[in-house]
């Protein structure tokens, strides 16, 4: 295996990884970054030579709090892989499983890993498997190290060699000569100089506010979704087909729905006329787009299949007939969201679109705005004339309204 890395050994968390060997690199291209972010991670790549290879993969799936399985044609015909994710079922371990191809499940295989898929294979521009895995939540902080391997043996007891020892003793003459330092300090300006310290006289202090910073929001690929991203994707429209495609640059075949983490902006538009001044682009040919996506004209209502659209970042769904956004909260990536022209009467619950930046709403039927109170990151609303009068309150709301005609 190229890139090779010494797997973790320790007393902490850590992820089990089950592979074949036929997949080493392709597997090592996901865990190596894993690895490099100082995630806990065992592999069979650092089993010493000579020991009892059965007993050494059961001691260290024992001792795993998680395994992570790619699914491939040679792990599925891999009696080692079937006796760890057997094992790993058997001792109630979380299990992640990732598929590499498009292999069916041998009957063997389905009860095991059936309700444990991630995502199929992604293509195009995809987000990095491994952050889709750290993304969906199953392996946690608890997992992050210092990129070292614990000092602690199998009975628990501590290595002390030669280097640890030297930087124990380095830190502890460290403390003692910053205390001993603080002391000189305190008995000098105490002793040497009592008339500049009286007149100055103590110092009140006041502490700095602390800004608690906002969660960064991730990717949940969790629940209902590990069935519904292993299905093709239906198309609602001629119009979504159409967005869809071009944003993945597959003109025809099926596309899957984990296919739809690879898009991360759409903009459909509906009867408006469309001109530069709207910061939107014209090609030679007379074909608008934003930030480099197509703009798709035309009519479109069922918003089923942009709910799956997990990565999607950029969302405009301009003059068309949507009367409810409410099942856009499954976007929590989403950074700018444009409804204008709908007839939307209430904004819902978008509480978990926590990483909403802007939110156009002009020339919709909404009045009351306190409901994106609970949106963190929210910096401008842009309403309508029309729309007044409109509930909010300036004394509480940490976003701009913006009024346009």
């Amino acid at each position: 295996m190229s890139g090779y890395f010494s797997p973790y050994e320790g007393k902490k968390p850590y992820v089990f990884i089950s592979y074949s060997h036929q997949d080493s690199d392709r597997v090592l291209n996901v865990i190596s970054p894993m690895h490099n972010q100082y995630y806990r991670v065992w592999y069979d790549e650092g089993v010493p030579a000579g020991c009892d290879w059965p007993d050494n993969i059961a001691r260290h799936m024992r001792d795993s709090s998680a395994v992570l399985f790619f699914v491939s044609v040679s792990s599925l015909a891999s009696i080692n892989c079937l006796n760890e994710i057997t094992a790993a079922k058997q001792q109630k371990k979380p299990i992640l499983s990732v598929r590499l191809d498009d292999t069916v499940l041998p009957d063997e295989w389905v009860p095991l890993i059936e309700k444990t898929i991630l995502v199929a294979p992604l293509q195009h521009n995809a987000i990095p498997l491994d952050q889709q895995i750290l993304n969906q939540g199953m392996i946690t902080s608890d997992f992050l190290g210092d990129g070292t391997n614990d000092p602690v043996d199998d009975t628990g007891g501590v290595h002390f060699n030669v280097w640890t020892l030297i930087a124990i003793l380095g830190s502890l003459l460290f403390v003692l000569t910053m205390v001993g330092t603080y002391g000189l300090a305190n008995h000098w300006f105490d002793e040497c100089l009592p008339q500049q310290r009286s007149s100055v006289g103590e110092i009140e202090s006041t502490p700095h506010p602390t800004t608690v910073p906002t969660a960064a929001p991730t990717l949940d690929l969790s629940g209902p979704w590990i069935g519904i991203l292993s299905e093709y994707a239906a198309f609602p429209d001629e119009q979504q087909e159409r967005a869809i495609r071009n944003a993945l640059d597959q003109p025809d075949g099926d596309v899957l729905s984990s296919d739809l983490l690879n898009i991360t902006q759409l903009y459909f538009c509906g009867n408006m006329v469309l001109t530069s001044d709207a910061g939107i682009a014209f090609d030679s040919d007379g074909n608008c787009s934003v930030n480099g996506a197509p703009v798709i004209q035309g009519s479109i209502s069922d918003l089923s299949l942009i709910d799956q659209m997990l990565a999607l970042e950029r969302l405009s769904i301009v003059c068309q007939q949507i009367e409810s956004i409410d099942s856009l909260a499954t976007l929590t990536l989403l950074t700018e969201l444009n409804a204008a022209g709908n007839p939307i009467e209430t904004i819902g619950d978008l509480s978990s679109m926590r990483a909403l930046q802007k939110l156009h709403l002009e020339h919709t039927d909404i009045q009351d705005l306190s409901s994106l109170y609970a949106l963190p990151n929210l910096q401008t609303v842009t309403v309508s004339a029309d729309m007044f009068p409109l509930i909010m309150d300036a004394q509480t709301q940490d976003f701009d309204v913006v009024l346009t005609d």
